[in-house]
């Protein structure tokens, strides 16, 4: 009779309740399968920051980097990695900047690809 088999004359309403209730917990299982896929799915990234000049030469550095982080948190790992300071920095994939509240899964990004850092130009003048 299932769970809600004894709510009396609907019956019919009851079985199609129930078989809503089952779709909706099977979705929701999908979704747990999902996420607990991309926590466990890692990126190996090479992080690029390209030279600007001969006193700041290319810096790069690999981290590691579950699928569903965001982009700001792999920003700040590579002000770390790399012993960057302030705000002034972007990441970029493939000519695109990426908005840091997206998480990477979302970007078509994979293991084995190379993220550039940039660098905000100055507008201060002497």
């Amino acid at each position: 009779a299932g769970l809600l088999g004894g709510l009396g004359a609907g019956g019919g309403f009851a079985e199609a309740l129930q078989s809503a209730a089952d779709a909706v917990s099977g979705a929701m299982a999908e979704a747990a399968a999902r996420v607990q896929e991309l926590e466990s799915t890692e990126y190996k990234l090479t992080l690029v920051l390209p030279s600007r000049g001969p006193r700041s030469p290319e810096r790069r550095c690999q981290v590691v980097v579950v699928a569903s982080a965001r982009v700001a948190e792999l920003l700040e790992m590579a002000k770390a990695e790399l012993s960057l300071e302030g705000d002034g920095f972007a990441l970029e994939f493939a000519g695109e900047r990426l908005p840091l509240s997206v998480p990477l899964h979302l970007l078509r990004l994979g293991d084995g690809d190379t993220i550039m850092i940039a660098a905000e130009e100055s507008t201060t003048s002497l």
